[in-house]
């Protein structure tokens, strides 16, 4: 049980990254399909910060659980 929630934790962490990527990606390819966002770089930064977030969160799950 504790190594499926584990496992669950690792797969959402990881799809945060991965969204933010694609995010960052499409917002790069296309940066005026994004009315609302004014500030790129702001934007960018914004998605960068749920990355760090949540390979920080990996990183601890790696050493509490030995698992990375």
């Amino acid at each position: 049980m504790i190594q499926q929630i584990v496992n669950n934790l690792r797969n959402k962490y990881q799809n945060q990254i991965d969204i933010a990527k694609a995010n960052i990606a499409m917002f790069l390819a296309s940066p005026q399909g994004v009315a609302e966002h004014i500030d790129f770089s702001e934007t960018i930064e914004k998605e960068l910060e749920k990355i760090a977030h949540a390979n920080d969160m990996l990183e601890a799950l790696g050493h509490i659980y030995k698992t990375k």
